[in-house]
């Protein structure tokens, strides 16, 4: 395991501590090591993580995206997302994809908001949040 995504495993257990409602969730993710991807993200059972990404996040901000990857997961956005677009918008496969960067958008907007309300500190190249947004749903912010 590269040195990086050892650094981010062991702040999943400083998730658990900081943030046990966070942290309960956090313990039940795989975390996968996955040069090259550019970002972390999660299917809703792995987070899956570039180590080169991880450098750039001191021990505050990587609990932070522990705790935003498992927000995602708790919300269910990986099922919302496919079945807005699939059995909502009826989107085929060449507009997919582009559609789910927006809805990613719209989720990390939704989910960042939680996050700062609650104290959890994230990297300074997260969405900031939009107070207009803060009652409403990533459906809802996503159209």
């Amino acid at each position: 395991m590269h040195p990086e995504t050892e650094r981010f495993r062991k702040n999943r257990a400083r998730l658990v501590l900081q943030h046990p409602f966070f942290g309960a969730l956090a313990v039940h993710l795989e975390l996968v090591e996955s040069p090259g991807r550019g970002t972390v993200s999660t299917n809703g059972r792995k987070i899956f993580v570039d180590p080169a990404v991880l450098k750039d996040w001191n021990d505050a901000e990587q609990i932070g995206v522990w705790a935003h990857e498992v927000t995602h997961c708790a919300l269910a956005h990986h099922i919302r997302m496919d079945e807005l677009l699939t059995a909502v918008y009826n989107l085929t496969a060449a507009v997919y994809n582009s559609a789910a960067a927006y809805y990613n958008y719209a989720a990390d907007l939704a989910v960042n908001r939680i996050l700062r309300d609650a104290g959890i500190t994230l990297p300074g190249d997260a969405l900031p949040g939009d107070p207009s947004l803060d009652d409403h749903e990533v459906e809802w912010i996503f159209r």
